[in-house]
């Protein structure tokens, strides 16, 4: 690792890319400063500078505020994905319990590859799982906590990031714990009223010295206000599915959920690289011009099957775990058992919860009013 450029700028200017992948900030609070500069083993500018040892992936330094950032020292290689009208959705990698990478999806690219390639070399041969978040056109991250263990390191129990939007929507990038667990967590928020909208989330998941997500924050757009954060999102009645074997409690389920109302299609996520093809997951589309997910929405998985709503679930099992076999349309479905598995009708109103994980796909009707 070396130096590929220096660039030296004025107060206001901004600095430029020149395809680096980070880049180190040092700052002087005097206007006339008369320095030589020289490079010594600690990668330190010295000499009459006074380094902050802030390395970004972004040229550009990021303005946070201190309650926008939980546990972030200072002396981590933090990754800054932006969150601009390019972004169709957020993609976040977990495995073993914890959040490894984050990505701003922005269509399929040799960016997006080289992100889900990294997120295989980083797992370590262990099983990934993935989130997919749609942002609707005009749809502004209003809020986000960090929902934590209380009293608790961070190094020994990564935090997970929470979203709330300005349409209602909210969002947990972790596992979901047994309801009588609920007590042990607390939520941090990152936001405060005029803060603006989000507007990006910094972390050190790409830091090579890192192996998962413990360093995360956000930036925000104070041009752009939002309303207040209000009140943490509320997960806890979502009863997890049963836990057995030798799965720990707070790390097994991942959960997903979204409405049911004004549905009119869904998109099949099919993992076909199994050899049970299952449906991973589906994208929801709205008669209101909206997009939802659940499960895991994989866009290197095949994602080239439509289904109009109303829908049925078909619920097969593979090795004693239960996983979704099939989706088809309530009238294309002629009778409600198969040789193999189970169908589910899916009724136009409520709240469809996927869970996944280790022990395999469950899914779970809810009565929730509509947000």
């Amino acid at each position: 690792m070396g130096i590929r450029r220096l660039q030296f700028l004025e107060r206001d200017s901004k600095p430029l890319s020149d395809g680096a992948p980070w880049y180190g900030f040092l700052e002087t609070t005097d206007s006339d400063v008369d320095a030589s500069i020289s490079w010594d083993e600690d990668q330190r500018l010295c000499s009459g500078l006074e380094s902050t040892r802030k390395i970004w992936s972004s040229p550009e330094l990021l303005n946070l505020n201190p309650w926008n950032i939980h546990n972030v020292h200072g002396n981590r290689r933090l990754n800054h994905v932006k969150l601009d009208a390019k972004v169709r959705g957020l993609i976040v990698c977990c495995s073993r319990g914890n959040a490894i990478g984050i990505y701003g999806f922005t269509g399929i690219s040799k960016a997006f590859e080289s992100f889900v390639e990294l997120m295989n070399q980083r797992a370590q041969n262990s099983q990934t799982y993935w989130f997919y978040f749609p942002i609707n056109n005009g749809e502004l991250i209003t809020a986000a906590w960090i929902r934590k263990f209380k009293d608790c390191n961070s190094l020994a129990w990564p935090p997970a990031l929470a979203f709330k939007t300005s349409l209602g929507r909210d969002v947990i990038f972790g596992t979901h714990p047994p309801i009588d667990l609920n007590h042990v967590y607390e939520y941090q928020p990152l936001v405060k009223d005029g803060d603006g909208a989000i507007s990006g989330i910094v972390h050190n998941g790409l830091d090579p010295e890192s192996k998962r997500i413990t360093e995360i924050g956000v930036t925000c757009n104070p041009g752009c206000q939002v309303e207040a954060p209000g009140q943490e999102p509320q997960f806890g009645h979502y009863k997890c599915p049963e836990i057995r074997g030798r799965s720990t409690s707070i790390t097994t389920w991942y959960m997903t959920k979204a409405p049911l109302e004004g549905l009119y299609k869904v998109r099949v996520c099919r993992d076909l690289k199994k050899p049970h093809r299952p449906c991973i997951g589906l994208l929801l589309y709205y008669t209101k011009e909206r997009v939802e997910s659940l499960g895991q929405v994989r866009w290197d998985r095949d994602l080239t099957y439509d289904v109009l709503a109303p829908i049925n679930l078909e619920i097969g099992n593979i090795n004693g775990k239960d996983y979704i076999k099939g989706v088809q349309r309530d009238t294309a479905c002629t009778q409600l058992d198969s040789e193999v598995g189970v169908w589910q009708k899916i009724p136009q109103h409520g709240t469809l919860v996927w869970w996944f994980g280790n022990l395999g796909d469950k899914v779970a009707l809810y009565n929730d009013p509509v947000s």
